[in-house]
């Protein structure tokens, strides 16, 4: 007997199966877990963002439209909390790094400084760029630079064909080169 897909765990999970979700969560927790501490840092962090991704996902069930990328799906859920959970935290940090104003501020030299804003830039651009990719390039593209998978590893937590994902990698490939203005 084959097992269920996660499609189908997700239609029982929408009926209030708890068996279903427990089999969704051995499948996929490890990986919603590592990429979200890939993405924010921290373990701890990771775990508030994993345990966030889970709640949403048990709470969408019911809207869930089933397209056979649900790992794709919950990456996505992944990512974006994750962002957010990030942005949370450059917020506290700043509100509490406001201080007084009596401090002394150690000031960086000034070509080093224009160094780092320049490379912040270009980060930052390139964050833009694959934000912009089609969620299903996206997710591909930054779980093979994040998870360090292999194609059959990628294509299997995809749901998907080998041949497929090279497709998927050369296409976010291609648009982030003209993106971002590299030649080829």
């Amino acid at each position: 007997m084959s097992q269920p897909s996660d499609d189908e765990l997700m239609q029982r999970l929408a009926q209030g199966d708890q068996r279903a979700f427990a089999e969704l969560f051995e499948r996929h927790a490890g990986k919603i877990l590592g990429y979200a501490c890939r993405l924010v840092g921290d373990q701890a962090r990771a775990e508030d963002v994993s345990q966030d991704v889970w709640f949403r996902i048990v709470k969408t069930a019911p809207s869930y439209q089933g397209s056979g990328h649900f790992i794709a799906w919950a990456f996505t859920l992944t990512r974006n909390r994750a962002l957010n959970s990030i942005r949370d935290a450059k917020k506290l940090d700043e509100a509490l790094a406001g201080g007084s104003g009596d401090e002394l501020v150690d000031l960086p030299d000034r070509d080093d400084l224009e160094e780092k804003i320049m490379k912040l830039a270009e980060v930052e651009r390139v964050k833009n760029a694959i934000d912009k990719l089609p969620e299903v390039q996206r997710v591909a593209l930054v779980s093979w630079l994040t998870e360090d998978l292999s194609y059959d590893e990628l294509a299997a937590q995809l749901g998907t064909s080998v041949p497929a994902v090279k497709s998927l990698l050369f296409r976010a490939r291609r648009s982030l080169e003209q993106a971002l203005g590299a030649k080829r």
